[in-house]
């Protein structure tokens, strides 16, 4: 079975050798691997061009000219002629047995749509910190990122494009907007708990203020679309652990833009919503908010830190 390799690749010169050969070392050989270089203006493409060179029966090399991962994604899917792909970001590095054993895996499981793998983030300094699948709640999984991530997963290509591939707008949180409109397809997700993928942090992919409110606004506008979609499907009793999410998210928000944060708490929560002690939430956060409500706990939080 063909399985297709998909890596967008913009100003990665210090990054794309390796990780293509992590990929030359795979011990699954029925590769196809397609690099996107999209609009470089380093040497990136002409490391590219030299493997593809010495690898022409293994590597593809394309250009996107819209700049943007999805877009290179994207576009690199469009070349796609595996029955699965994986979507494997330039910097980032797969053990030599990440594929085989995830092939293994889909023959075990009737062939899912999805794999959403551990994975392994690498520091500047080198060290590794493992980050884990929530294997309870596929939906509250997806709902605090715990999916696995773009570089560890696998996925079944038909799917990915059933559910009309990366959304472009996005400038984060891209595979787990694939991964949200795959499962609104009733799509068959599994876990993988061996952690065979290094993300590998650079010191030069820090990102400002302003980016991270962007950010954080993206990250909870999906939630929104999420909780929404599970509204429609659960009665109010099962929403609790989702609106749970979703609150926790809105916390977050309310570090960077307090009015949009009060604005969803507003109009996304139900009036009579009650948190509970979780991992983002504090017991003494719950005790303030049931005599101050949101938005003053919030402050007197703010001024005890």
């Amino acid at each position: 079975m063909l399985v297709s390799v998909v890596i967008p690749c913009y100003n990665v010169e210090k990054y794309i050798a390796q990780c293509l050969q992590s990929l030359l070392n795979q011990t699954y050989i029925d590769l196809q691997i397609i690099c996107v270089n999209n609009n470089s203006t380093d040497s990136t493409l002409s490391v590219l061009t030299r493997l593809a060179t010495e690898h022409s029966s293994l590597i593809i090399l394309v250009e996107e000219p819209q700049k943007g991962a999805p877009y290179a994604r994207n576009r690199g899917l469009q070349e796609v002629k595996g029955e699965y792909v994986q979507f494997l970001d330039a910097d980032d590095l797969l053990e030599p047995n990440k594929i085989a054993h995830q092939v293994s895996l889909l023959k075990e499981n009737n062939f899912p749509d999805i794999i959403a793998a551990d994975y392994h983030r690498q520091a500047v300094d080198g060290n590794k910190k493992l980050y884990q699948v929530n294997h309870q709640d596929n939906w509250l999984a997806l709902l605090y990122t715990q999916l696995g991530i773009t570089s560890a997963n696998l996925f079944k290509t038909v799917a990915v494009k059933n559910a009309g591939g990366f959304d472009v707008t996005l400038k984060s949180s891209q595979e787990y907007a694939l991964m949200f409109n795959m499962m609104c397809n009733e799509a068959i997700l599994i876990h993988d708990n061996k952690a065979l993928t290094i993300i590998r942090d650079r010191a030069e992919g820090a990102i400002s203020q302003q980016n991270a409110a962007e950010n954080m606004e993206r990250y909870l506008n999906l939630r929104i679309a999420i909780v929404k979609h599970l509204e429609s499907k659960n009665n109010k009793i099962k929403m609790q652990p989702y609106y749970q999410a979703l609150f926790d998210a809105i916390r977050v928000l309310y570090k960077h833009n307090q009015i949009l944060a009060i604005k969803a708490f507003k109009e996304y929560l139900p009036q009579d919503f009650k948190p509970s002690a979780s991992a983002a939430t504090t017991s003494s956060y719950v005790l303030l908010f049931k005599v101050f409500g949101f938005e003053r706990t919030e402050k007197i939080k703010a001024l005890l830190k």
